[in-house]
């Protein structure tokens, strides 16, 4: 039997069959292609019922719950969420399930065979309606990774938001042309202005202006410093209660990285180191100052107690005659008393350097004996004001009250014969770092003795406490030097303010007794007054005292 020929194939038959072929081996491909891309990808392609049982589950799902598909297959989707998350994801995928096409997004965990917990991300693509599908088709991811790094992130930048808003110093950021863009809450403890306040700002503005010039100059150096170099100054800068603090800026230059793109400074007050610092130089300069001060000053009057002696004997050797040579000798014993008053001043300095005696006294007793001596005859008046109730010191009587005759014989100097002096005391207590005086924190006497002289020229002013300084003819410039080391001594402090042509105001402040109640102890009348003790006056409510005036 022969074979039959085989039947060429008309162009029209081929018309039709050829695209047919040429269809079923391009879905063979593309189902292949299809297959092996989905048996390949890392995330996880389910198809589950609207009732979330599973009809197909691709491989990836084994590395990432440690199930093989098939032990998956017609198990339900919830069984393996997490209980927290189990109400949330049955109303997302029901919510899906309504809308043909529709899909929605949503985060949950999911728990692996050994028993721990991972997270996903799953989109849910509502494929119902499609013939080849008809399920809803879940993509599902693990995020456990971004998850436990962005946690990392959250709580690494929570750690150090905390340590900014809780750090000592004032940390701050600002743009190349010194704008600030962040200030952390510190500022209002150092310069006592919020954050909203000095944002936006110049750094610049609070700079006191003979201190700008160098600021300006470590900035300009911060800006060609690289990041990891780090410019120190120092410098006041002005608190909103108008005083000026000591301020110490550590800035560095971070421009160039992307994340920060800022100038970023700590800013510390150092008011109350910078003053430490000076006080325990000038505690121990004055210590040396007093050691050699006693040994002249004891030198000193043996010496002119010699030569005061042997001019009494040779006046009266003289007689009647001579009158030229006796007046010689009369400016020689005038001198010789010149000079045993700086020796009292040197003996002066050397007590101020010594360890006060303390005991609780009365100041406004204090007060009224030393403005009595120190304002007698003529000239100005001096006017006196406290509170009835001012409390007692803890002090050395002796050393006290010769600071108080200083500050009062120095503003009797400083007034016109027809001004006045005022002499006022008030109940303090401070907080630690108060006015920047650096005082510790507790309960002061604070006194006050302001003048109506020419005042104090500012350049002056921050001289005034050192020893030998003086613009007065005549002056020793130990007064204040003295005055000064004796109140520190007591744990208490002196501060000076003027502005020329106002008078000036120097302001003591003396530690208080620690019971701070009043004391009875008799009260010395003073010039033109009528003395009361403290026993005396009537009980009842406390009222402040009027002024009491020493007259002439």
């Amino acid at each position: 039997m022969k074979d039959r020929p085989k039947e060429a194939c008309s162009p029209e038959l081929c018309a039709v069959e050829c695209p047919r072929a040429q269809a079923r081996r391009g879905n063979i491909v593309e189902d292949t292609c299809f297959r092996a891309l989905v048996q390949n990808l890392s995330d996880v392609i389910t198809i589950v019922d609207p009732d979330g049982t599973r009809r197909y589950v691709s491989p990836a799902i084994e590395r990432w719950l440690g199930y093989a598909p098939e032990e998956m297959l017609g198990r339900s989707v919830f069984e393996s969420v997490h209980p927290e998350d189990l109400d949330r994801v049955r109303s997302a995928l029901a919510q899906c399930a309504k809308s043909p096409g529709g899909q929605v997004q949503m985060e949950l965990r999911a728990r692996r065979r050994d028993g721990s917990w991972r997270f996903f991300e799953s989109i849910a693509t509502n494929l119902i309606h499609e013939p080849a599908i008809r399920g809803i088709v879940l993509i599902t991811r693990d995020v456990t990774e971004r998850r436990e790094a962005e946690e990392a992130l959250r709580n690494s930048e929570e750690r150090f938001r905390l340590l900014v808003q809780n750090a000592l110093d004032m940390i701050v950021m600002c743009d190349a042309e010194g704008r600030l863009e962040f200030v952390s809450p510190a500022c209002e403890r150092v310069v006592g202005l919020a954050p909203e306040e000095l944002k936006g700002r110049h750094w610049a503005e609070g700079v006191h202006p003979e201190d700008l010039p160098k600021v300006q100059e470590a900035f300009e150096r911060t800006l060609a410093s690289p990041p990891d170099a780090v410019v120190w100054v120092e410098y006041r800068g002005l608190h909103r209660d108008g005083s000026w603090r000591v301020l110490e800026s550590l800035t560095s230059n971070h421009l160039e990285n992307p994340a920060v793109r800022a100038i970023i400074g700590n800013v510390r007050d150092v008011t109350q180191a910078r003053q430490a610092r000076e006080a325990a130089a000038r505690a121990e300069k004055m210590e040396s100052i007093g050691i050699l001060a006693g040994g002249v000053a004891h030198d000193f009057n043996n010496l002119l107690g010699a030569l005061d002696l042997n001019l009494s004997l040779a006046e009266q050797e003289l007689g009647n005659s001579g009158p030229r040579l006796r007046g010689f000798l009369a400016e020689a014993q005038t001198a010789v008393v010149r000079a045993r008053g700086l020796a009292r001043q040197l003996m002066a300095l050397s007590r101020g350097t010594a360890r006060p005696v303390r005991k609780k006294i009365r100041l406004d007793r204090l007060i009224r004996e030393t403005a009595n001596l120190s304002i007698p005859g003529a000239g100005p008046r001096c006017v006196v004001d406290f509170p009835g109730d001012l409390w007692p010191a803890f002090a050395d009587e002796v050393q006290i009250g010769q600071v108080l005759a200083n500050l009062v014989l120095n503003a009797r100097q400083a007034t016109p014969e027809t001004g006045k002096i005022h002499v006022e005391a008030e109940n303090v207590t401070l907080a630690a770092g108060d006015a920047g005086l650096g005082l510790q924190a507790g309960r002061y006497v604070k006194i006050s003795v302001r003048d109506q002289g020419p005042g104090i020229p500012e350049e002056n002013l921050r001289k005034i406490f050192d020893p030998y300084f003086t613009t007065r003819p005549g002056g020793s410039g130990l007064g204040l030097a003295v005055s000064r080391s004796i109140l520190e001594a007591h744990g208490g402090a002196l501060e000076a303010a003027s502005e020329p042509g106002m008078g000036a105001t120097f302001t003591m402040y003396v530690p208080a007794s620690g019971n701070g109640g009043p004391v009875v102890s008799e009260r010395v009348p003073v010039a033109g007054t009528t003395g009361c003790s403290q026993a005396q006056r009537p009980r009842g409510r406390r009222r402040r005292k009027g002024p009491e005036r020493f007259a002439p």
